[in-house]
C-alpha cells in the first residue's frame, strides 16, 4: 500500500493506493475489507475485483475520520485484508500507518449569575471541550476537561467598579 504512512486531520480525507495482483494461473475474484480501529472510517473502491491470471488492479483506499471528540489523536495501523473468493486460497494483508491529528473545539460561557446583593453576584464559567485533546485553560481555578466533557467552575467574586 502506498504511501506506507499518512497524516489526516479529523473531518478531512487522505487517499492511499493498493495494487492487487493475481499470481495464480486461473481468473480470480478478490474481496477487500478494512480491519481494526480505522475500519469505520475507511472506504475501499472497488471493494471487489476480478483479475485474469497475472493481472493487476489498483484500488483506492480513503481514510475519513469524523471531526468528533470520540476520535482519538495518534497513530493507528490500517489493515486491509485481501480475501480470495475461493475457499482454499490464503488471505493477503496490506498495512499502512495512519496518524490522526488533534483539533480544538472549545467554548467558554457564563452561566446565569446568582445575585447575592444589589451590587454583587456569583458567576460560573462553563468550558465545553468538543475537541479530541485535553483542554488546559488558565483560569482562577484550574480545570482540565477530558475530550467531549464540560466543566463548570466558579470564578472569584468581584465588586463592580
Amino acid at each position: 500500500m502506498s504511501p506506507s504512512e499518512v497524516v489526516v486531520v479529523p473531518g478531512g480525507e487522505e487517499l492511499l493506493e493498493l495494487t492487487v495482483r493475481n499470481l495464480g494461473g486461473e481468473p480470480e475474484s478478490f474481496g477487500l475489507v478494512a480491519n481494526g480501529f480505522l475500519q469505520g472510517w475507511t472506504v475501499i473502491d472497488p471493494s471487489t475485483i476480478s483479475l485474469p491470471p497475472g493481472g493487476e488492479s489498483v484500488v483506492r483506499v480513503a481514510v475519513r475520520p469524523p471531526r468528533r471528540w470520540a476520535v482519538p489523536a495518534g497513530s493507528s495501523l490500517l489493515t486491509i485484508r485481501i480475501v480470495s473468493h475461493r475457499v482454499d486460497e490464503a488471505v493477503a494483508i496490506a498495512e499502512s500507518t495512519v496518524t490522526v491529528l488533534t483539533f480544538d473545539d472549545r467554548r467558554f460561557g457564563l452561566a446565569q449569575p446568582v445575585q447575592r446583593a444589589r451590587r454583587r453576584a456569583d458567576f460560573d464559567v462553563v468550558l465545553e471541550n468538543d475537541g479530541n485533546s485535553r483542554a488546559v485553560p488558565t483560569a482562577p481555578r484550574q480545570c482540565r476537561p477530558a475530550p467531549g466533557r464540560s466543566v463548570r467552575s466558579a470564578i472569584a467574586r468581584r465588586r463592580p467598579g
